[in-house]
């Protein structure tokens, strides 16, 4: 009989017989759980051509089929559940309708769907982290709506709960604001004719539908909305956000090419660069981000709000009077400990200063909105995070910055956490899912520990889970990329560092290759 589940459960015993799946069976619940026991009669009504009744409270008198949902034990936690299959019954406990939910997810999985029984068994489970994430990049690749939804039934079938959409980048900008329309003018995007590039717009509306969908199913949607570079869209768009004396201010609306630099600005560097980042002198820029970042939360009820911050070059600080002046009133923050770590920076030697200032001025706004402000780890920091913000980390320990020209010093999540931070755990030597299957096969994926060994016990629980990112893929090649290591990168999240068997998760993925056929796409078959 098959009890392949992915993520494995934290503990499975096997019964005796199997449970079938009738016309006569009934499902019935508590009342909290009264949504989610209409829900499963949904998910079974291909097994008898309808669906089952649904009724409230206890199983009908007489029953000889039924399945019951019902309050358990709390000590699992929110997301936990308890699962008992027998012959003639199926019982469903838990203290939270999240964890009900994840009992259904399982009770899929063991479903026979050629014959439409369940085996007999009992399961208790409970996941390791709270956070348990995948990141689409809609803005480099346009995702659709459906696409995006069908992504949000994958998570949720895995148990699987954040899905990050990276809605703004240097290609576009696509998520509409209706304070400033002129974002998603598409005809204004650069690199818009490039043939190479998926493209599209999510109306408010359609951010509305896809939140809604996510929530049924225990999904939720954080945004992210670049800072201060990986900007250039929104730039071009509205050229009062760049620093007053940046070429592109004045250069003809021409979307197809790069302005010539003007006299006088001869010592601009990298001119395909010179828009990169928003003026940090501008309360233009700060007016701006705050109007966004007002319309995104009102748009996503998520707790946390994605801001960036990463891979900054800060070119025309150094030449902008209102960055300076700026600066200027920054200088007591400077250290040598900090000047030492920028040492051999593109850009701006002392942009750190500005970059901390904007970062830590949109965090604060963010906060006292009442929500949580996600950041990408970099080297600016050196630990000093802004208050209550979440670090993202993606730098592995040595891994060498691009934009610092020197190696990342000691571990991301240790200095995050030890001056008071939560993590998420991105790190790209494992978990970049556009990275091929040759960098970042399945196993070592499904081997990645993302609780650093030197991290002391007492703060590990700072390490909210796993997060893996799929940068810049076309539609078409999303799920080559994401599967099949998206399925160990679930039961990494969910199950145990004790319960994790290799030699076991190998054994179990190859049915969940009929399985995923039901989600319309191959999936499995590309990605070996």
């Amino acid at each position: 009989m098959n009890t392949d589940v992915i993520p494995a459960p934290t503990h499975l015993r096997p019964g005796i017989g199997r449970f079938v799946v009738e016309a006569s069976t009934s499902i019935s619940a508590d009342a909290p759980f009264l949504p989610l026991a209409q829900y499963l009669s949904e998910v079974l009504s291909p097994a008898i051509g309808g669906t089952l009744k649904v009724q409230k409270s206890e199983p009908l008198a007489g029953a000889t089929s039924f399945i019951h949902f019902s309050t358990g034990d709390a000590n699992l936690g929110e997301e936990g559940y308890e699962l008992d299959i027998h012959p003639d019954r199926i019982l469903i406990r838990a203290s939270k309708p999240a964890g009900a939910f994840y009992a259904c997810q399982t009770l899929r999985q063991l479903l026979q769907s050629e014959v439409w029984y369940i085996p007999c068994l009992s399961i208790q489970d409970q996941p390791r982290f709270p956070w348990r994430g995948l990141m689409l990049d809609t803005a480099r690749q346009f995702l659709s709506k459906d696409f995006v939804k069908r992504y949000i039934d994958l998570l949720a079938y895995y148990k699987m709960n954040r899905l990050h959409l990276h809605l703004t980048d240097n290609d576009a900008w696509t998520l509409e604001i209706k304070q400033y329309p002129q974002l998603t003018e598409t005809d204004r995007w650069l690199w818009q004719a490039d043939v190479q590039k998926s493209r599209g717009v999510y109306s408010q509306e359609d951010i509305r539908e896809i939140v809604a969908y996510a929530t049924s199913r225990y999904v939720v949607v954080v945004p992210e909305i670049e800072m201060p570079a990986h900007s250039i869209n929104s730039q071009l768009a509205m050229r009062d956000l760049l620093c007053p004396n940046n070429p592109w201010r004045k250069a003809k609306p021409d979307w197809k090419q790069w302005p010539e630099v003007e006299p006088g600005c001869t010592t601009w560097p990298d001119q395909n660069l010179i828009a990169a980042e928003y003026c940090m002198g501008s309360e233009k820029t700060f007016e701006f981000l705050e109007t966004v970042l007002t319309e995104v939360m009102d748009l996503f009820p998520s707790p946390w709000i994605h801001i960036g911050g990463d891979e900054y070059l800060g070119n025309t600080w150094s030449q902008c009077p209102l960055c300076q002046a700026r600066q200027a009133t920054l200088a007591h923050e400077d250290s040598p400990e900090i000047a030492a770590l920028h040492r051999n920076a593109k850009g701006d030697p002392k942009k750190y200063l500005l970059y901390r200032y904007g970062m830590r001025r949109m965090a604060k706004f963010v906060v006292a909105k009442g929500r949580i402000p996600i950041m990408w780890d970099t080297l600016a920091w050196g630990g000093k995070y802004p208050a209550g913000a979440v670090v993202h980390q993606w730098h592995p320990c040595g891994e060498q910055d691009e934009y610092e020209q020197t190696d990342v010093p000691g571990n991301p999540i240790v200095d995050a956490i030890e001056n008071g931070h939560e993590v998420i755990n991105s790190s790209c030597s494992h978990l970049y899912f556009d990275y091929d299957m040759v960098k970042t096969p399945l196993d070592k994926v499904y081997g990645f520990e993302p609780v650093p060994d030197q991290l002391p016990e007492d703060k590990r629980k700072h390490i909210l889970g796993a997060h893996a990112p799929v940068w810049g893929q076309r539609p078409e090649n999303v799920d080559r990329q994401t599967f099949p290591r998206l399925l160990a990168l679930a039961e990494l999240n969910w199950s145990a560092v004790g319960q994790r068997d290799w030699a076991s998760f190998q054994r179990r993925l190859p049915s969940h290759e009929v399985r995923l056929k039901d989600f319309g796409k191959y999936l499995l078959e590309n990605s070996k």
